[in-house]
């Protein structure tokens, strides 16, 4: 777990890409080996949306991108106010 403190706010980064790279990977090996026999083959397991491995993976897709921004225009935001007050002084 990664935390992020800035002006007293603390962010908390749970999903890691790591976890997005485990839940690809499972979706591939999932696709090519143990449904390659199905009817569609591999392609007919990624056109699958509702599938829960999917859902997940987006989730945490949005999840860190969000989180990842917002720390990256709170950390700016925060400089920019401190350059400011130092440049009024």
């Amino acid at each position: 777990m990664i935390i992020f403190r800035s002006q007293g706010a603390v962010f908390s980064h749970r999903f890691s890409p790591h976890q997005q790279l485990g839940v690809n990977f499972s979706r591939v090996i999932k696709a090519f080996i143990i449904f390659r026999d199905e009817p569609g083959g591999p392609s007919a397991y990624f056109d699958k949306l509702s599938d829960f491995t999917n859902i997940f993976g987006s989730a945490v897709y949005i999840t860190q991108t969000l989180l990842g921004d917002g720390f990256v225009v709170s950390y700016r935001s925060a400089q920019f106010r401190y350059a400011r007050i130092q440049c009024e002084v």
